[in-house]
């Protein structure tokens, strides 16, 4: 009889202590995930700078250009002073380069008319009229002939006085200075020149 009664107790106490249980179990489970929860809030969040974000993801240039090689320097043509024995007595730039002329004398010769493009000797040539230089290209190297430097004029005594003056030497037949008559052929070539289609730049002799 008494066990029966507590077995009918225990019966009627069951579903109490089940529900305990179940209660408790979810009280377990609800906790460990506010604590995860927590956790998970607590923990700082890893920033990078925009800067160093854009540099990771943009390429690397500099490597990208060493995989075709670096490219060659690009060297303007270098022109040297010519060596040969030429004289530059004028040059007449004129608005079309290829019609601009130089007055060059040759090694035992006389002046010459050339215009760009002209041979003066075997493997080399005319190739650029400036108002100061002309540029002549030799087996396929720049050289630049500039007009000869003049001298200047020795220094006179202040006193004149005890200086005399030497007497005019009078010209002889058939004979004829050479450099005037370089300048009239220049004057008659400006003139040429000023009368064509095209005016002239700049005009320069020696």
């Amino acid at each position: 009889m008494a066990s029966s009664a507590m077995l009918q107790r225990f019966q009627q106490r069951l579903p109490l202590l089940l529900s305990t249980v179940v209660v408790a179990a979810f009280g377990a489970y609800l906790a460990m995930q506010i604590n995860d929860w927590l956790a998970i809030t607590r923990t700082p969040v890893e920033t990078r700078d925009d800067a160093a974000a854009v540099a990771g993801v943009a390429p690397d240039l500099q490597r990208m250009e060493t995989l075709f090689g670096a490219p060659p320097p690009i060297q303007a043509p270098v022109s040297s002073l010519s060596s040969v024995d030429l004289t530059l007595h004028g040059s007449f730039v004129h608005a079309e380069p290829e019609r601009s002329i130089a007055i060059i004398q040759r090694a035992g010769g006389v002046p010459e008319l050339f215009h760009p493009g002209d041979e003066l000797d075997s493997g080399l040539s005319l190739q650029t009229v400036y108002a100061d230089r002309v540029e002549l290209l030799r087996n396929g190297s720049l050289e630049t002939l500039y007009f000869p430097v003049t001298h200047s004029a020795p220094l006179l005594p202040e006193d004149l006085s005890n200086l005399n003056e030497p007497a005019p030497s009078p010209p002889t037949e058939g004979s004829e200075n050479p450099d005037s008559a370089l300048l009239q052929q220049m004057e008659a070539l400006r003139q040429q020149l000023e009368t064509s289609d095209a005016p002239v730049d700049e005009t320069t002799s020696e």
